[in-house]
């Protein structure tokens, strides 16, 4: 950090002309009022966590009951005295924790958006800042470990929330500090994008100039600068994610895509060998939802066992019912035993259906490269045959090399796509399966907690 805010000095000095310092004045301003609204959005978080957490003080002033309200704190921690009698004490230190949090997390990513901020500058003026993206490169992947394993902590916490229903402030808190980690990824795609953006206007510019009347010692000169800056220099996590706001929409891209090639060939056989593919892909989804459904079928069924048996073979007590899914919604499991088949029922499905139309989106993307991977091979084949040898000679060879080139055409599109697919499917398969092995290895914790608890 020391290095970089000393490399961010020598440049500011290192720099005379009045416009290269308006330009970097410019971004300075920016950032400045970037970080400006940023400290606000925190400031209003903290009042509305302080309104939140005094709602039942105020209502027991403006309207009274019989007895207080219950206050309690959202932050779960203990300082081994009662909450409802020392109830200032507790906000106090909550209101600490999360202003060090919060400032903490403010604090690094303004000054992270300051050095990319600088970089943009620098860009701009054509001075190479490779250094600062790599190093920057370093921290990147630890950031979004430790994002998505923030994001699922609190995914796991509002789906909590919204099975017990009984604080809605609860349920607000939880929303907007999800809502909070989708806008800072967004903001991360969007930094890399004017990251790749500024890098690319230096090819613009050398292109853009008078080149042609410039000596041939500048020409080789500027030469050097297009054939450098024709390689970009992007911001990626860990080497594998390129951020970029075209990442935030690869699924649109995809789908334009299809729609693009599917627009785009008119022979007759190359479509039906596209429809012949969907179909396929169809068949496959539609055997993969039969499969769902059965595996849906056979846990009711499983969950109903105790429920038929005592109806077929009745016993002097009814046998016991359990779900297999561990939850608590506070009531009677036994009496109310329906209404936790029910919620058990619903979370599978959206679990399991989440899963499939992610399985099947993914595998209708690779099915429409092999597809459109079979249509140029299917068109190289057709390059030369009996319809072709009895055109004239003096159009066979453009009729062949137009054929050709687009057999060509569409090979390299395909495997540009299928890369995009397998890039993209590995994303969204490595987060999801993250978060999954997160949710359950907290589950496996809070049970041996329960566990050596009851022991003790």
């Amino acid at each position: 950090m020391k290095y970089l805010l000393k490399q961010i000095k020598l440049d500011w000095n290192s720099i005379e002309d009045e416009s290269e310092i308006r330009i970097l004045e410019k971004y300075a301003i920016e950032n400045r009022l970037v970080s400006l609204i940023l400290s606000f959005i925190v400031a209003f978080a903290m009042f509305l966590i302080v309104i939140i957490e005094l709602t039942p003080v105020v209502l027991d002033v403006v309207i009274p009951m019989n007895k207080s309200r219950p206050r309690q704190i959202k932050m779960d921690f203990e300082l081994f005295i009662d909450k409802e009698q020392y109830f200032y004490i507790y906000l106090i230190q909550e209101i600490v924790l999360i202003m060090i949090e919060m400032f903490t997390v403010l604090a690094t990513g303004t000054l992270s958006l300051a050095f990319f901020r600088h970089c943009c500058a620098t860009f701009k003026i054509a001075r190479f800042s490779t250094f600062f993206l790599n190093i920057m490169n370093k921290w990147y992947f630890t950031l979004v470990i430790i994002s998505v394993m923030s994001l699922s902590c609190n995914l796991f916490r509002l789906l909590n929330a919204l099975i017990l229903l009984n604080e809605f402030s609860e349920i607000t808190l939880c929303i907007g500090i999800v809502g909070c980690h989708f806008i800072v990824m967004f903001v991360t795609n969007f930094v890399g994008q004017s990251v790749i953006d500024h890098y690319a206007e230096i090819f613009n510019a050398a292109y853009n100039t008078m080149w042609y009347l410039a000596p041939l010692t500048m020409q080789k000169l500027l030469l050097f600068v297009m054939q450098n800056s024709l390689k970009a220099y992007t911001l990626t996590i860990g080497h594998i994610y390129v951020t970029s706001l075209e990442g935030f929409s690869t699924m649109k891209y995809l789908l334009e895509q299809i729609k693009l090639d599917w627009n785009s060939f008119e022979d007759e056989h190359e479509i039906r060998i596209l429809e012949k593919y969907a179909i396929e892909n169809r068949l496959v989804s539609l055997i993969l939802g039969f499969f769902v459904a059965n595996f849906m079928f056979l846990t009711v069924i499983i969950e109903l066992t105790p429920v038929v048996l005592d109806a077929i073979a009745p016993m002097n007590k009814s046998r016991p019912r359990k779900i297999w899914m561990d939850f608590e919604l506070f009531i009677d499991q036994e009496q109310y035993f329906y209404i936790y088949l029910i919620h058990e029922i619903i979370a599978l499905l959206i679990s399991v259906l989440t899963f499939l139309a992610i399985g099947t989106l993914s595998l209708a993307f690779f099915r429409h490269c092999c597809a459109t991977f079979k249509v140029a091979s299917n068109i190289i084949e057709n390059t030369v045959t009996k319809h072709t040898l009895q055109i004239p000679t003096y159009r066979r060879t453009h009729v062949m090399y137009q054929q050709i080139i687009r057999a060509v055409h569409v090979h390299r599109k395909s495997a540009q796509l299928a890369l995009f697919n397998l890039f993209l499917a590995f994303i969204i398969y490595y987060l999801y399966v993250t978060n999954i092995d997160i949710l359950i290895l907290k589950s496996i914790l809070y049970n041996a907690f329960i566990y050596l608890d009851s022991k003790v």
